[in-house]
């Protein structure tokens, strides 16, 4: 991870705080005046300038900095946060500095209050964090895979409203998924309740360094006590459906799927990456949800089935094994096996051979229709056409009819107003008949180009009679 040098502009006051409490939420950081900005900039490899923002002329030595030392930085993460009652030109105020400097892509973040400064510190953390030595995502997961392979225990993280709980627990990973066996307690207050969870797995050495830490945001749910899923999990550790119905209390079962890894591991530094990696998994949550969506329920043989997905990315339909020990290990990737069973959400194919071995579901056979069936088709297609244009016609002559209503009653309510006004009230004849006409003219508009118009000429020649 870079380290980032945070500069403000103005001694004892907001800025200088905000720019302190981003160090904080950042991480590897230091905060300094513009003034006592250090002279080698070479370890920082982000820069984020704090100041109060009080229009064009605001922090005129952050700007004079910036110039002189634009060459320095022209590799270097941006971000400026500003602070102020409105953020009315801070956009161009930003965009103006970006062209004096010569400097590209400068995240701007405006605060309105002290505050607001934990969301931009969780914003620009996110620009500064990003590793420098990035690795390949398969090569993060399958380091992810190895090291949660080697562990059992996680602390887990739950929170609802005013409530926070962290719970040491044992884990099973199947199909890059975390499931827990618990007998309950406090934890699923904040599960039930928000099921957005954070769980920590680490390894530290003999002095209590930490060598290797994994963090991961995920959303937690429960599984069915019973289910498919809910006997794969059990299988996988060895607790048998007897050993389940001898015990006085019920066995709950957590899943947990990952959105969001964070993994240091020292190990990656000496094969030339950055020791802190990230991996955004969301998309894979989203894939196995569509994965379920796709699922084959029918049966064959007497046995559920799924569709499986070749290396040619062709489809197969194959018969689920029985749930055993053998069918566990180990447990194939989601993209690459989409299936289900009646209440189930989750099961693999282990243990059932190739898709050849399994069987292949045959493709059907397109069936020729006869001229008759042919012709029967069309006459039905001719039947719904027809129906919908008299459903339309009718709909069309229901909303004449209101319309032809609506002017009859205001008709009478024009007249019933006529005979109440005293002659004195009257305008001139010619100008109030002006004005019905226009009155009228509008009510035709809305009728439509045939009954409207229609309309409108009996009107004409009645005004020229």
């Amino acid at each position: 991870m870079i380290r980032t040098l945070l500069l403000y502009d103005g001694k004892m006051s907001s800025a200088e705080r905000v720019a302190e409490q981003l160090s904080y939420l950042i991480g590897n950081a230091r905060a300094a005046d513009v003034e006592d900005a250090p002279e080698d900039l070479t370890p920082y490899g982000g820069f984020c300038f704090v100041f109060n923002f009080y229009g064009t002329v605001t922090a005129g030595r952050m700007r004079n900095y910036l110039k002189e030392n634009s060459a320095k930085m022209a590799d270097a993460r941006l971000a400026m946060v500003g602070i102020g009652y409105s953020d009315l030109g801070y956009t161009k105020y930003v965009v103006d500095t970006e062209q004096e400097t010569g400097l590209k892509d400068i995240a701007a973040i405006f605060v309105s209050s002290e505050k607001e400064t934990t969301r931009a510190g969780y914003e620009i953390s996110k620009i500064m964090r990003l590793p420098a030595k990035p690795m390949e995502e398969e090569a993060i997961m399958n380091a992810i895979r190895g090291y949660v392979g080697e562990k059992g225990t996680l602390a887990l993280a739950t929170s609802t409203s005013g409530f926070i709980r962290c719970t040491p627990l044992k884990y099973q990973f199947l199909d890059d998924v975390f499931y827990i066996v618990t007998e309950g307690g406090m934890k699923f207050r904040g599960i039930l309740d928000n099921g957005r969870v954070c769980a920590a797995i680490y390894t530290s050495d003999e002095e209590g360094g930490i060598m290797k830490s994994l963090q991961f945001l995920g959303d937690a749910q429960t599984v069915e006590v019973g289910s498919a899923e809910y006997k794969v999990a059990m299988t996988a550790r060895l607790i048998t459906e007897e050993e389940l119905e001898r015990r006085p209390s019920t066995l709950f079962l957590i899943r947990i799927t990952p959105l969001r890894y964070e993994f240091m591991n020292r190990d990656f530094e000496e094969m030339g990456f950055d020791a802190n990696q990230s991996l955004d998994t969301r998309q894979q949550k989203k894939n196995r949800q569509e994965g379920y969506k796709r699922v084959v329920t029918e049966t064959q043989k007497g046995q559920p089935t799924m569709t499986i997905r070749d290396e040619n990315g062709e489809e197969r339909q194959v018969t689920i094994p029985e749930v055993g020990i053998s069918f566990l290990q180990p447990f194939d990737p989601m993209d690459k096996v989409l299936f289900s069973t009646p209440g189930a959400q989750m099961a693999t194919l282990q243990g059932a051979g190739s898709p050849a071995e399994a069987g292949d579901a045959a493709p059907k056979e397109k069936k020729e229709l006869t001229e008759e069936e042919k012709q029967r088709r069309r006459e039905l297609l001719a039947r719904k056409r027809r129906k919908k244009e008299l459903l339309r016609e009718k709909k069309r002559q229901e909303e004449l009819e209101a319309l032809r209503r609506a002017v009859e009653k205001q008709e009478a309510q024009d007249k019933v107003t006529t005979a109440d006004t005293p002659p004195e009230a009257e305008k001139p004849a010619a100008e109030k008949k002006q004005k019905e006409k226009g009155v009228r003219r509008s009510v035709f508009a809305r009728l439509g180009d045939g009954l409207g118009k229609m309309l409108q000429l009996e009107d004409d020649e009645e005004d020229d009679g």
